[in-house]
């Protein structure tokens, strides 16, 4: 069961801090966080989320947690680095 996240604030240094790559995002522990991530973003009703704003320093972000024709769910982990 998914369960809500405390959202760091502006100013808080995760938000300024780097992020580790996904090496697996079929993992566990990293799809409890997309639950979680997208509960937390649902119950904000907001309009994405990345996961240093969840205090987990991982690139990895989500964008429409209420998918519709118009703005279809998209989670994006960044291998790039």
């Amino acid at each position: 069961m998914p369960i809500l996240r405390q959202i760091a604030q502006l100013g808080q240094p995760i938000l300024r801090s780097g992020t580790v790559k996904i090496s697996d995002p079929r993992e566990q522990a990293v799809q409890k966080l997309i639950d979680d991530m997208l509960a937390t973003v649902a119950e904000f009703d907001g309009a994405g989320i990345a996961a240093p704003q969840v205090y987990q320093p991982l690139s990895l972000f989500i964008v429409a947690s209420r998918p519709n024709p118009a703005t279809p769910m998209h989670l994006n982990v960044n291998r790039s680095r």
